[in-house]
């Protein structure tokens, strides 16, 4: 019994480094906490189990504020309330990860009222010119 148990926690172990290694390739760098991202993946490649708890615990980026961040939108879209345009200074308290979705939000939107405005121009273009 003791084998079976040994080899379902080397299995665990094995899995969290591999998840680890991932998640420290895929992270953006400017996302990485407290070292740089080239040294967090030599700490887990080396370190092994080590290094996967140093960056689950120090280095891999914290969520935390984002979940807020969308609860928060969530509760004044649910009250009607609107959300003020965003502009640069307003997004720096943000975290890193917030911050890029807010600016790619805004971008979408103001891509879809650019596209509204030009479907509307060549409305009237068209609407001008059909009555000349």
């Amino acid at each position: 019994m003791p084998d079976i148990v040994a080899g379902v926690i080397g299995i665990a172990v094995v899995f969290v480094w591999v998840y680890c290694l991932y998640d420290v390739v895929t992270t953006q760098d400017a996302l990485v906490r407290n070292l740089p991202k080239i040294a967090w993946f030599v700490i887990v490649l080396l370190l092994f189990d080590i290094g996967s708890i140093l960056w689950l615990c120090f280095g891999r980026p914290r969520v935390q504020s984002a979940r807020i961040a969308g609860v928060e939108r969530h509760r004044r879209a649910r009250t009607g309330s609107t959300v003020p345009a965003v502009d640069a200074p307003a997004l720096d308290h943000l975290h890193p990860v917030v911050r890029e979705r807010e600016e790619m939000a805004r971008l979408r939107m103001l891509e879809a009222q650019f596209q509204r405005r030009e479907a509307e121009l060549r409305r009237r273009e068209l609407g001008d010119g059909a009555g000349s």
